[in-house]
C-alpha cells in the first residue's frame, strides 16, 4: 500500500574487457554495472542509430539466460527476426540441455534451467522463480551449477513473465487505500497458495496472501548477492490487458521501476513500457476509473510464431522491438556508452584515433587464423575482404579523426521532479549542474547554452533562479505556478532540460540533458487526483513524522522543510477547486 513512483531511464556502466580510447577496462567478460540501467523503448531507437560493431562482437561473447513462459518466448523470436534482417546480429537459442560453450560466433540465449538432476525445457514460472524458498534455492544452485560444474557462467539472467501480475485471480478483496485498486494475479507455489497479490507485505491485509511484488524484489536481490559476477536482470510484464486489472499492474511495473532506479547497479529490461510505444514513437494508453496508464499498442498486438516456438502473443514488429533492446542492453553492459557507431574505430570508442590506428598496424596484412588477425580492422568492404591491406587503410584515412570533436558531457539533477509552485513562489525549483567527461581537443575553457525541451502539451516553461547563463555549469530554475494550466503536462510527459557546451579555443561542441517531470500540486500520492487521500497522508506525516514510504517532499506542499496544517490547507484548496486545478490525465513521470 505504500506509495509507488514513476519510472525513468538510467545511464552508465561499464564492462570490464580491454583498453579503449580514455577508459580503461581489464580482461574478463563479466559485466560490472555502475548506477542503473533501464532498457526502455529508447533502447530500440538506440539500436537504429547503430551499435559500434566492436561491440557487437562482444556480445557475441556472452551468454544470456532467460527462462520464462509463453510470453518470454517473444524475445526469441525477435532475436531470430534481426538475425534475419542482419547476420551481423547472430543469436543461438538454446531449448534443451546444457547451454552451448564459450564462442565468439554468437550471442548465445539459453532458456532451461538445471533442476538437480535434468535441465527444464518447458515453462518457467513465478513457482519456479521467486515464490518460495525452495523454488529460489533450486535456481540459485542452477546458476552455481552452470558456473561451478559446467565452467560455463551465465553473464546475465533475466525472466521472461506471463500473465502472472493479473490473470488467474481476478481484482478483489479488500480495496487499497492508497491506490484505490483492487489487486490481482497468481502466487503459484506461495504458502498460501495460488492467490491474487499485491506490492508489499501491507497489502496482505487486503489479498489474504503474505506473497508480494517484494518477494520477486527479495528474490532478486538473493541471487544478485549470490552470483557477483552475473549481471541480475529485473523485468516488467505484459500489458495487454486493460481495466482495472490493467491499472493495478501498472502500478507493480511502476514499483518494479522504482526499485531498480533508487537501487544501486540495478538493471532493468522493461519489457512493458517498450511494448507501448509504436515504430513512431506514439505510446498507447488506457483509462480507468480516471487513471491513464499505458498499455499495449496495436502494432504489437498479435499471435506471430515465425520460428516455431509458440507465440510469445506479440506482432512480428513486436518481437523485433524487445529483440532490439536486448540487444542494445547487452552492449551496454559489454561497456558501450551509446555512442553513434563509426566505420573505421577498431577499439569501439566512437572516435577514428591513434588507438585504431595502432590496432590497424598490428593487423597489418594479417588474414583469418593468423597472428594478428583483427576482424576490427577489416573495412574495405561491408562483408570484409579476408586480409588487413591497402585497402581498409584508404577507408580508414578516409575516416581519420571522425567522431574526434564531438565534447562528451554528462548532467545530474538535485532533484527528478518539483511540485507546480504557489502563486508568487519560487520555492519547488531544481538545480542541474554539468560536467564535461571528455573533451578530445582539451579546450581550457567553454560557453553553455542551456534549454529547456518543453512536452508537447506545455507551453509555460520553468523559471529561471540563478544560473543558465554562458559562462554557467550550473542552472536552477523553479516550476510555474499552480494557476499555470499551460505550464503542468496532463499527458504525465516529460521535461527536459539540455546544455550545449562550445569549446572556446578550438570550437567543437557537445550537448547532454537530463528529463525531470512537474507533478500537480497537492497529489500527495501521485495518481493523478487530489482528493481526500492526499489529505490524508498529510495528515499521517504531519502528526507523526512518516506515512508509509511518502516522504517529506511528497507532503511538504509549499517547500518550507516542514509539514504542518499550512500544507494540508493547501490540498484543501486545491481539492475544493478555489486553488489551481485538482486533476490530471497521467500522473507527474520520474517520481
Amino acid at each position: 500500500m505504500t506509495n509507488s513512483l514513476c519510472f525513468s531511464k538510467g545511464i552508465i556502466q561499464t564492462k570490464s574487457w580491454r583498453i579503449v580510447g580514455f577508459l580503461l577496462l581489464l580482461s574478463s567478460s563479466t559485466p560490472v554495472v555502475q548506477a542503473y540501467i533501464i532498457a526502455d523503448h529508447n533502447f530500440v531507437t538506440e539500436f537504429d542509430v547503430g551499435i559500434p560493431q566492436f561491440y557487437i562482437d562482444q556480445v557475441k561473447t556472452m551468454l544470456l539466460n532467460y527462462p520464462g513462459e509463453s510470453h518470454g518466448r517473444g524475445l526469441l523470436s525477435g532475436l531470430r527476426l534481426l538475425e534475419e534482417q542482419d547476420s551481423r546480429f547472430a543469436v543461438s537459442i538454446g531449448m534443451e540441455g546444457a547451454p552451448e560453450d564459450d564462442t565468439d560466433q554468437h550471442f548465445r540465449v539459453h532458456r532451461p534451467e538445471w533442476r538437480g538432476s535434468s535441465w527444464n525445457k518447458w515453462g518457467t514460472g513465478e513457482e519456479d522463480t521467486w515464490t518460495n524458498q525452495a523454488a529460489i534455492d533450486r535456481l540459485n544452485n542452477h546458476f552455481a551449477y552452470a558456473r561451478d560444474v559446467l565452467n560455463n557462467p551465465f553473464d546475465a539472467f533475466a525472466f521472461g513473465w506471463c500473465w502472472d501480475m493479473t490473470s488467474g485471480n481476478p481484482p478483489g478483496g479488500g480495496i487499497d487505500p492508497v491506490y484505490n485498486v483492487r489487486w490481482a494475479g497468481m502466487s503459484v507455489g506461495g504458502p498460501d497458495g495460488n492467490m491474487r497479490w499485491g506490492l508489499d507485505a501491507d497489502d496482505t491485509v487486503l489479498t489474504g496472501n503474505s506473497v508480494s511484488l517484494q518477494n520477486y524484489l527479495d528474490a532478486w536481490i538473493y541471487y544478485q548477492q549470490n552470483n557477483p559476477d552475473m549481471t541480475v536482470i529485473y523485468s516488467t510484464g505484459p500489458v495487454d490487458i486493460g481495466g482495472e486489472s490493467g491499472y493495478q499492474r501498472y502500478l507493480k511495473h511502476e514499483r518494479i521501476r522504482e526499485w531498480v532506479r533508487n537501487g544501486t547497479d540495478r538493471v532493468l529490461f522493461d519489457y512493458a513500457e517498450i511494448l507501448t510505444y509504436n515504430n513512431a514513437g506514439e505510446q498507447n494508453t488506457a483509462t480507468w476509473d480516471a487513471h491513464t496508464y499505458p498499455l499495449e499498442h496495436p502494432e504489437n498486438d498479435g499471435e506471430d510464431d515465425p520460428f516455431g516456438y509458440g507465440s510469445g502473443h506479440l506482432s512480428n514488429e513486436g518481437y523485433l522491438k524487445i529483440g532490439k533492446a536486448m540487444w542494445v542492453l547487452m552492449a551496454k553492459l559489454a561497456g558501450w556508452d551509446g555512442c553513434a557507431a563509426v566505420r573505421g574505430d577498431v577499439t569501439g570508442d566512437c572516435i577514428v584515433d591513434s588507438f585504431d590506428l595502432a590496432a590497424m598496424a598490428s593487423a597489418w596484412l594479417a588474414e583469418p587464423n593468423s597472428p594478428g588477425w583483427d576482424v576490427h580492422c577489416d573495412i574495405a568492404s561491408d562483408g570484409g575482404d579476408g586480409i588487413i591491406d591497402s585497402q581498409d587503410f584508404a577507408v580508414f584515412t578516409a575516416q581519420w579523426q571522425e567522431g574526434v570533436q564531438t565534447i562528451r558531457a554528462a548532467v545530474s539533477l538535485d532533484n527528478q521532479w518539483m511540485y507546480q509552485n504557489l502563486s508568487g513562489s519560487t520555492d519547488s525549483n531544481v538545480t542541474v549542474s554539468e560536467e564535461i567527461t571528455y573533451d578530445p581537443l582539451y579546450n581550457v575553457s567553454y560557453t553553455y547554452s542551456w534549454e529547456f525541451v518543453l512536452p508537447a502539451d506545455v507551453n509555460v516553461p520553468p523559471s529561471t533562479i540563478d544560473g543558465g547563463g554562458s559562462g554557467d555549469t550550473l542552472w536552477t530554475f523553479a516550476a510555474p505556478c499552480c494557476d499555470e494550466v499551460e505550464g503542468l503536462s496532463d499527458s504525465g510527459l516529460v521535461f527536459k532540460v539540455k546544455v550545449t557546451i562550445t569549446g572556446l579555443q578550438y570550437g567543437n561542441t557537445g550537448t547532454a540533458e537530463a528529463d525531470f517531470g512537474i507533478a500537480l500540486l497537492g497529489d500527495v500520492n501521485n495518481d493523478g487526483v487530489v482528493n481526500v487521500a492526499d489529505r490524508g497522508i498529510i495528515n499521517a506525516f504531519w502528526r507523526t513524522g512518516a506515512a508509509g514510504s511518502f516522504t517529506l517532499k511528497d507532503c511538504d506542499l509549499n517547500c518550507d522543510g516542514t509539514v504542518n496544517v499550512a500544507d494540508r490547507r493547501i490540498a484543501n484548496a486545491i481539492w475544493r477547486g478555489s486553488l489551481g486545478q485538482n486533476f490530471v490525465s497521467s500522473p507527474c513521470p520520474l517520481r
